[in-house]
């Protein structure tokens, strides 16, 4: 998977703050402290079902893009609301989130 958060935001992973949960906010590396109410769910969202790939353990069924899947403005809008959720973290999944063309447009949307 893709440290996604690590590429556009320069900070750490889950598996580095699962580590500090137990600690109280000052013994958390400044590097993480974008993260650090670590009570907060952190969200995987499947941007597409769209793969290029064909996975003997992927448990979608990927293929080709869905008509489910929320147009560029609807993802904008389910971002916005996980920010006012105060969602530390957001983690783009799929198929492969790189195929959908809008991935970039509602990566940087979410870094905002």
């Amino acid at each position: 998977m893709i440290r996604i958060t690590q590429l556009l935001k320069g900070t750490g992973t889950v598996s580095e703050l699962v580590k500090h949960r137990d600690k109280p906010r000052q013994g958390v590396p400044s590097r993480l402290l974008a993260f650090s109410e670590t009570r907060r769910p952190v969200v995987f969202w499947n941007i597409t079902k769209q793969c290029n790939l064909a996975c003997s353990h992927c448990y979608m069924d990927a293929g080709a893009a869905g008509e489910a899947e929320l147009t560029l403005e609807e993802g904008r809008a389910f971002i916005e609301d996980l920010a006012s959720m105060r969602v530390p973290m957001l983690m783009f999944s799929g198929g492969e989130p790189l195929t959908r063309p809008e991935f970039w447009d509602l990566a940087g949307y979410a870094r905002d």
